[in-house]
């Protein structure tokens, strides 16, 4: 069972990409999602995790 799950993970993304519909990929110099996920765990390492920390 484990290994047919993950098999499913990689092969969905690649099938629901070739029917089209709502599922697309963003361009991939579209970098707002990298930047702001990055920016969040920055914040989330550098005060939440130090603060703790100390």
């Amino acid at each position: 069972m484990y290994y047919i799950q993950h098999g499913l993970m990689v092969v969905i993304p690649f099938y629901l990409m070739r029917i089209g519909g709502v599922y697309n990929v963003e361009p991939l110099r579209d970098m707002s999602w990298c930047i702001m996920s990055y920016g969040l765990n920055l914040a989330y390492h550098f005060w939440v995790l130090q603060l703790s920390a100390l």
